[in-house]
C-alpha cells in the first residue's frame, strides 16, 4: 500500500528509498521476492529430532547416515561390539575349508556374512551350497560378494526361516555361522524338522560402556531411542540403571521388539523391513500420518 509507507514513514525516510525499503513493516513491504526462503531443512521428516543409535560403531555408520538425510540430530551410543569368537575363529575356519559338505548354509546376520568370507577364498567356494537368509539385510551381504540368497525368511524372524525351510532329502547338512549368544530358534528348528546342523561361533557380542558425560546427556534428551538386537536393549537397560526412559523405542524386528518389552520399555514401533532403511522408515512414521509421508530419499 504506496499511501501507508507514504503516511507512515518518518519525514526523512522519504528522502532515502533504502530506508524506506528497509523499515517497512513485513505486512508492508513492497517486495515480497526479496525475503528469504524457508531453509529446505524444515522440510525434511525429522527435522527437530534427536534419535539415539544404540549398534555397534562398526556397523552404525549406514543407520545414522540416513537419519541425519531425514533431517535428525543423531547421537551415536554404541553399547555393543562385535569381536573374534572364543575360539579365535578355528572352528568356522575348519568349516569354510570343507563347505562343499553343506547342503545350505545359514545366516542370521550381515556379520556372520562377513566372518564366513574371511575364511573362504571367494564366492565360487559357495558353488553348490544353496543360500538361506533371515533378512534382506543378510541378503544384501551375500550380494556384496555376487550371491544371490536362494531363500529369504518371509517375516525376517529365525521361526519364519524354520518354517520355510524345504524338507531335507535324505541327510541334509546346513552350516549356521552364529553369534555366541545367538538363539536356539533356528537350529533346533531344523534339526526337528530332520537337518543335520552344524553350528559354529562366528563372532561374540560384548557389552561396552559409554563414559562421556554430555554424549549421555544428550542420550536421555533424546526423541527416539533405536535398538537393533536384544543385546543392545540389554546395554541400554543397564544403563538407565532403574531410570525411567521418556523416548519413544523404535525396533528392527519383532524379536528386538519382544526383549524391549520383556524390559520394561513401551515400543512405539516396530520396522516392517529388518534393515537401516526399515528402521528409518519407522522412525519416521512416528512423525507423520502416511498420507504426510514426503517422497524424501534416505540414501538408499
Amino acid at each position: 500500500d504506496p499511501a501507508f509507507a507514504r503516511d507512515s514513514l518518518p519525514l526523512h525516510a522519504s528522502l532515502d528509498p533504502a530506508f524506506a525499503r528497509d523499515s517497512l513493516p513485513l505486512h508492508a513491504s513492497l517486495d515480497p521476492a526479496s525475503l528469504d526462503p524457508p531453509s529446505p531443512l524444515t522440510s525434511l521428516p525429522l527435522h527437530g529430532w534427536t534419535v539415539v543409535v544404540t549398534r555397534s560403531r562398526s556397523a552404525a555408520g549406514t543407520l545414522a547416515d540416513q537419519l541425519r538425510a531425514a533431517g535428525s540430530e543423531v547421537v551415536e551410543l554404541p553399547l555393543i561390539e562385535l569381536t573374534d569368537p572364543a575360539d579365535g575363529g578355528s572352528a568356522l575356519a575348519r568349516a569354510a575349508s570343507d563347505i562343499s559338505k553343506y547342503d545350505w548354509v545359514a545366516c542370521t546376520s550381515a556379520k556372520s556374512v562377513y566372518r564366513l568370507f574371511s575364511c573362504l577364498r571367494d564366492a565360487r567356494d559357495l558353488a553348490g551350497v544353496q543360500i538361506a537368509v533371515v533378512g534382506p539385510a543378510t541378503a544384501s551381504a551375500f550380494a556384496a560378494h555376487g550371491l544371490v540368497a536362494d531363500l529369504v525368511a518371509p517375516e525376517a524372524t529365525a521361526d519364519s526361516l524354520v518354517s520355510a525351510f524345504p524338507a531335507p532329502h535324505g541327510e541334509g547338512r546346513v552350516l549356521f555361522p552364529r553369534a555366541a549368544d545367538a538363539r536356539e530358534t533356528l537350529p533346533r528348528g531344523l534339526r526337528d524338522a530332520g537337518w543335520q546342523v552344524d553350528e559354529v561361533e562366528a563372532y561374540r557380542t560384548v557389552v561396552v560402556g559409554p563414559t562421556d558425560a554430555d554424549l549421555l546427556r544428550a542420550a536421555r534428551g533424546a526423541d527416539v531411542v533405536t535398538f537393533t538386537s536384544p543385546s543392545t536393549v540389554a546395554a541400554y537397560m543397564a544403563l538407565l540403571d532403574g531410570e525411567q526412559s521418556v523416548a519413544k523405542i523404535v525396533c528392527i524386528g519383532p524379536t528386538t521388539a519382544t526383549a524391549a518389552m520383556q524390559a520394561g520399555l513401551s515400543v512405539a514401533a516396530v520396522a516392517d523391513q529388518r534393515s537401516a532403511e526399515g528402521l528409518v522408515a519407522a522412525v519416521v512414521g512416528l512423525r507423520c500420518s502416511p498420507e504426510q509421508l514426503p517422497p524424501v530419499e534416505f540414501g538408499l
